[in-house]
């Protein structure tokens, strides 16, 4: 039987009932394990870096630091980090800022 590796996850947003849903639909899956979950921008860096997930799910608009901050103090000490934008805002500035 192969062996798979389970995917380290960091769930960052400040929704309490959103990122209970997004824990348990990513704990559900075989391969998937969520190492950390944060509320807000400041603890999702923190937590980042306690934990170092394989990839960390970040909600655009958090308390503390928004979701581009997040982004830009992890990608600044983890370059190779693997971070997935959630966000329900559509606007061409926040998709062009987060890209």
């Amino acid at each position: 039987m192969p062996h798979s590796r389970v995917i380290r996850v960091l769930v960052a947003d400040d929704h309490a009932v959103v990122r209970s849903g997004i824990v348990g639909i990513l704990n559900a899956q075989a391969d998937i394990k969520v190492v950390s979950d944060a509320n807000n921008g400041a603890d999702a860096v923190e937590m980042f870096q306690a934990h170092k997930p394989d990839v960390a799910l970040i909600d655009l608009q958090m308390p503390v630091l928004d979701g581009f901050q997040v982004v830009e103090q992890i990608k600044s000490k983890h370059p190779e980090a693997l971070l997935i934008i959630l966000t329900t805002y559509d606007t061409d500035d926040d998709i062009e800022r987060s890209l």
